[in-house]
């Protein structure tokens, strides 16, 4: 009974980790992109588990749990990923319920058909766990995509002064996207090189990444170096204006978010308040009654 036990308790310990660890916020990942960079042959055999599940989640009615595709490339996954993640943590949910009847069945002697009542909280415990899967990847994706923008309103300058040294629009894209480090410089980086390989105009490929990841701040840049390269016409002040109005427009919305977090804070602000004045008021009030 206590060797059952300990597997048992290892089992809920293991489980509860892994939840931890999937729940908890990460930086954006790169490895959808950095897939379309080559040809490179890897083990599958490890990963045919995951891609079964992957597919039996995008099948029937478990397909209603998927999350939106421009969030997934945003955040580097790829939906058969996002759909192994949505699988395991289903059966986490039916698999820890049960286990912790059990534990309390050995260790407390309870009578073995209580286990019966575990059975919906199993379901109800897999469907939260796979909703909380779609909402970390929204709220990562929420996130990245305000980061996003405004390294777009820096690229944007940068791009800005390239074209005013008279360099031309391919390059001046290249030279400002090889100025930083982030995770977004990287990104573009990384979409101007397959551009280059797949032979496409730079600004067709910047056009194309940012419907696919939601980013309309990006389409707008490419719109304007396209007048460059195609027309040859002289973007640097649109690319300022634009620049500058994306800056303004961005500062805009951290204030509306800034206010409407404040409005919600109102409210709890106030209840602690009633609460103060009652607790203080209490003792007063009893007195005068008994009196």
């Amino acid at each position: 009974m206590i060797w059952t036990t300990l597997i048992i308790g290892g089992t809920v310990g293991l489980a509860l980790v892994w939840i931890v660890a999937e729940l908890s916020p990460r930086h954006p990942k790169l490895s959808a992109a950095l897939e379309n960079l080559g040809t490179v042959e890897v083990d599958t055999s490890k990963a045919d588990f995951r891609a079964q599940l992957g597919r039996l989640m995008q099948r029937g009615v478990l397909s209603k749990f998927g999350v939106n595709k421009k969030d997934l490339a945003l955040v580097g996954a790829t939906s058969e990923q996002h759909s192994a993640n949505q699988a395991l943590m289903g059966i986490m949910g039916l698999v820890i319920p049960p286990a912790f009847g059990t534990v309390f069945v050995l260790i407390l002697g309870l009578p073995a058909p209580i286990l019966i009542f575990s059975l919906p909280v199993s379901l109800g415990l897999a469907v939260l766990l796979m909703w909380a899967t779609n909402l970390t990847i929204t709220q990562k994706a929420a996130e990245a995509r305000q980061e996003f923008a405004r390294a777009v309103a820096t690229y944007i300058e940068l791009v800005a002064a390239e074209r005013k040294r008279a360099t031309a629009a391919t390059i001046a894209l290249e030279h400002a996207a090889d100025v930083a480090d982030s995770w977004v410089f990287v990104r573009i980086r990384q979409e101007l090189q397959l551009a280059r390989y797949k032979g496409q105009r730079p600004w067709d490929a910047l056009k194309q990444f940012s419907k696919e990841i939601g980013v309309p701040e990006l389409s707008d840049l490419a719109d304007i170096m396209r007048l460059a390269g195609a027309e040859g016409a002289s973007v640097y002040e649109p690319l300022r204006a634009r620049g500058k109005g994306l800056r303004v427009q961005l500062l805009n919305e951290a204030r509306s978010r800034a206010n409407a977090d404040s409005e919600r804070i109102t409210m709890p602000m106030a209840l602690m308040g009633l609460i103060f004045i009652a607790l203080i008021a209490t003792p007063p009030l009893f007195k005068l009654i008994t009196s």
